[in-house]
């Protein structure tokens, strides 16, 4: 589209299409075509001004999108999707046990993605939350340069790293040899002990010195961390 936001999530669904949103549009690709499905949603509510984050697959893979309106589902028997919840999805996520994390007009929830009654509320901190981001042992929530470690059954939050004030705000965490590697926006990716302590900081620099815009991590089967960026991608090795 003539948006430059760019694709903003990836996910690939149960009967093997590919799904792409981006700020301004949400595409599907069948394997030979790419197919706009704005259509699909703004039925939902015509008259309403829609805007698209992230998409995601639950462990049947079943796909979810989320939008400044609320979170659909796509139904595939109706072919169309369903809103789930009304509000405004910022954050979507899957956790270890198969359930969905988001955030919602600014509240932290959760639920069982065939039970909605199942939905639970976390509270907020005291500052706004930039990323909520489900790992393997942890539930992370990052406000600007802070990341906390959310407690699911006490639901406290407990501080595990601060890079200082001065920098990017948290974008995404992974966990590697007792160490977690946190992204921020645009200074690069730190890489903090246990205690939290900074052990090492990775810049992301491309020519003359200019900063790429980070969005997320993954980390492969050697233990090569990947780097995505708005500008291209970055190996940590």
């Amino acid at each position: 589209t003539s948006y430059y936001g760019g694709i903003h999530s990836i996910a690939k669904d149960s009967i093997g299409r590919i799904w792409f949103s981006g700020y301004d549009a949400l595409f599907v690709y069948n394997g030979k075509t790419f197919t706009q499905m704005n259509d699909l949603v703004t039925t939902i509510s015509p008259k309403s001004y829609w805007a698209y984050g992230q998409v995601l697959v639950d462990k049947s893979k079943k796909l979810y999108v989320a939008t400044n309106q609320g979170l659909l589902r796509f139904n595939y028997k109706k072919q169309k999707f369903e809103l789930l919840l009304k509000g405004n999805v910022g954050t979507i996520t899957l956790s270890k046990d198969g359930s969905i994390w988001l955030i919602r007009d600014n509240k932290i929830e959760s639920f069982l993605p065939n039970n909605l009654n199942s939905l639970k509320n976390y509270p907020l901190l005291n500052s706004n939350v930039s990323a909520l981001i489900c790992t393997k042992k942890h539930t992370y929530i990052a406000s600007k340069r802070k990341l906390y470690i959310l407690d699911k059954i006490t639901k406290k939050h407990k501080l595990c790293a601060d890079l200082g004030s001065i920098g990017s705000e948290i974008k995404d965490v992974i966990e590697l040899n007792n160490s977690r590697y946190i992204l921020t926006q645009t200074d690069g990716v730190y890489q903090c002990a246990a205690n939290g302590k900074i052990v090492k900081h990775y810049d992301l620099y491309f020519g003359n010195k200019k900063s790429a815009s980070a969005k997320s991590l993954y980390v492969d089967s050697k233990n090569i961390i990947w780097v995505a960026t708005q500008s291209g991608m970055f190996l940590i090795d």
